[in-house]
């Protein structure tokens, strides 16, 4: 009797290709409230191997929510084939005045390969989960100008940052002499977040944001209150 056994790897960053194949088209969504669905492009590049894709969003806690629907959620992406995934809003109305961050899921899961349907075989399936950002419509297209406003304060020998707005900001590339900061962090809307022990001699810090695009803002730099 023949056994198939199946792993599953987690990535918590895009699915840029899977054994030469499966790609997702975007690092990040942006679902604003004023649209009826936004879409996800998947695209198998293998020229011979199809994959089984698997789609659904969890909440910010990593459970599989109701909130959104995605369609379709379970299919065969063939050969060489792209197909837009549907993501459609579906559920109670979320804060106004701020962002909500959900995580979109995609599972790739290869097909047998010819002449093993009879043998044991072991399968490895590959899970990307991206950032789905559910934004309300009276707030503007995320740019450096709102990453100017985060504040930095040095309190009892650490690092906080300020985020005064509202939107989920990820910082990359931090940076300040003498002190060993996070390579990335992300920032929770009208929250603070400490950062870790830098010199207290320190003065400024540099840093760079994603946009809502997936590309890094121009580096900026900021002053350290102490």
């Amino acid at each position: 009797m023949k056994k198939t056994l199946i792993f599953l790897i987690t990535f918590l960053f895009p699915l840029f290709s899977y054994s030469n194949g499966v790609s997702l088209g975007a690092t990040r969504i942006v679902y604003n409230s004023n649209i009826k669905q936004t879409n996800l492009v998947v695209t198998n590049s293998d020229k011979e191997n199809s994959f089984l894709i698997q789609s659904w969003v969890s909440d910010i806690e990593g459970n599989k929510t109701a909130d959104f629907i995605v369609t379709p959620p379970l299919y065969i992406l063939d050969a060489n084939k792209e197909n837009a995934l549907r993501i459609m809003y579906v559920g109670k109305s979320l804060p106004k005045d701020k962002e909500s961050l959900f995580w979109m899921n995609v599972k790739v899961i290869p097909s047998l390969q010819e002449g093993l349907d009879k043998e044991n075989t072991m399968q490895i399936a590959i899970q990307s989960r991206i950032k789905l950002f559910y934004r309300p419509s009276i707030l503007p297209a995320y740019s450096e100008k709102f990453a100017n406003e985060i504040k930095f304060s040095y309190q009892n020998g650490e690092l906080i940052a300020t985020n005064p707005t509202p939107y989920y900001i990820t910082m990359v590339n931090l940076a300040a002499a003498g002190s060993q900061l996070p390579s990335s962090i992300m920032l929770n809307p009208l929250s603070q977040l400490t950062l870790g022990k830098i010199n207290k001699n320190e003065n400024t810090i540099s840093f760079q944001t994603i946009n809502d695009y997936g590309a890094q803002t121009p580096v900026l730099k900021k002053e350290i209150t102490h």
